[in-house]
């Protein structure tokens, strides 16, 4: 588990921590050596903070060096300095996980509040815990163990297994049959449902009777800590975030034109994302991946 920053004490280069009070964000020691009496300010961009003799940069899950190391640049070029290579990573990672609607980079203590329509299945961004549901005006409470239990909500898991989950029902998903409404698929736990209302057709879990719902906006909050932990991104995100950094470096010396002519003499196009980007944005898209009909 990431430790939080502490006072007067050693941290060695590559050490992961997270502020106090959580911000949304984890830092990495760049710098090596130890720490204030009190805590920095932390940064949300390259070249981060100086904390006595350590310096803490947003963790990027992948380092500069890394960056060069891919694509042979020369360090000592200001160009390809850390602060320069490190913000392109920074953006890479914001537009990566604008364009798939969901969290990879470690973001802690987050909460995530939406309008839900009445709705039993909303999408999430990839919370890999939770610690507080209210949908409706009501704290909900976490869902029996199996499939088609609980009285409050059900962590939907993405597509991929990964461990975060990308959705979250407030009901079994049942389509409607001859063998009576949904809340029977409960079996011997449809008692906690009876206990919450949701036998009266006018529960927003039963889209308020079939004709109206209401909503007050925002009504969904989720809090909890999004992303993957610190060291356990999937593979495919890490190789296409090291593509999509190496190609915002690039695309700065065609900002006048979509294309730049290679130190070899070829040429690269720059009016479209690179092929892999646009892959793994179409393959690990959130959204809502269950329907539920009845």
């Amino acid at each position: 588990m990431t430790a939080r920053w502490a006072a007067l004490t050693a941290y060695s280069t590559g050490t992961i921590i997270l502020p106090t009070v959580d911000n949304g964000r984890c830092f990495y020691a760049s710098v090596g050596g130890t720490s204030a009496a009190s805590e920095p300010t932390w940064p949300g961009r390259y070249p981060g903070v100086v904390d006595a003799s350590v310096t803490w940069v947003p963790y990027t899950i992948v380092t500069p060096q890394t960056i060069r190391d891919l694509n042979g640049w020369d360090s000592t070029t200001s160009r390809y300095s850390d602060t320069v290579i490190g913000n392109h990573i920074l953006d890479a990672i914001g537009e990566l996980e604008k364009a798939t609607k969901r969290h990879f980079v470690n973001h802690p203590g987050i909460t995530w509040q939406q309008t839900s329509y009445g709705r039993p299945i909303l999408p999430l961004p990839g919370f890999r815990s939770v610690s507080q549901v209210i949908w409706q005006g009501s704290v909900q409470t976490a869902g029996l163990t199996g499939t088609g239990g609980g009285s409050g909500y059900i962590l939907l898991p993405d597509v991929q297994q990964t461990g975060v989950n990308i959705g979250i029902s407030f009901r079994p998903l049942r389509t409607p049959d001859t063998n009576g409404p949904w809340w029977l698929s409960l079996g011997t736990q449809s008692g906690n449902w009876f206990d919450t209302g949701a036998d009266n057709p006018f529960d927003p879990r039963n889209y308020g009777g079939g004709y109206v719902y209401t909503s007050v906006e925002g009504d969904c909050v989720v809090t909890g800590d999004s992303g993957y932990a610190p060291g356990s991104e999937p593979n495919p995100f890490v190789g296409v975030l090291e593509v999509l950094s190496s190609w915002h470096q690039e695309r700065t010396l065609s900002l006048l034109a979509d294309s730049v002519i290679t130190p070899q003499g070829g040429v690269l196009q720059f009016s479209a994302m690179p092929p892999e980007v646009r892959q793994f944005v179409s393959d690990w898209s959130a959204g809502t991946q269950v329907v539920s009909v009845g």
